[in-house]
C-alpha cells in the first residue's frame, strides 16, 4: 500500500502486489535466462573464478528467472 502513496504513477512488477517470492534452483539446468548460461560458461567452465555453488547463490538472487516463474497461487 506504500506504492500507492507515493509521488507519481505506481509500477507493479515482479510479483510486488501478491508478494511473491523468488524461485529457488538447484542446478544450471534449471535456468531459462541466456545470460546465466553464458555467465556459467565464461566464470565457472572456462575462467573457473567461481565454483557451482557461489553460482547458484548469486544466480539465484539476481538471475532475471525469477520474475519468470509460475505464478504461486
Amino acid at each position: 500500500m506504500l506504492l500507492f502513496m507515493l509521488k507519481g504513477i505506481p509500477c507493479i512488477y515482479y510479483g510486488e502486489e501478491i508478494g511473491l517470492l523468488n524461485t529457488k534452483f538447484s542446478d544450471i539446468s534449471e535456468f531459462r535466462d541466456c545470460d546465466s548460461f553464458n555467465f556459467y560458461d565464461k566464470y565457472v567452465k572456462q575462467d573457473k573464478v567461481f565454483s557451482d555453488k557461489e553460482f547458484l547463490r548469486n544466480s539465484n538472487i539476481n538471475s532475471r528467472d525469477a520474475g519468470r516463474s509460475l505464478m504461486q497461487w
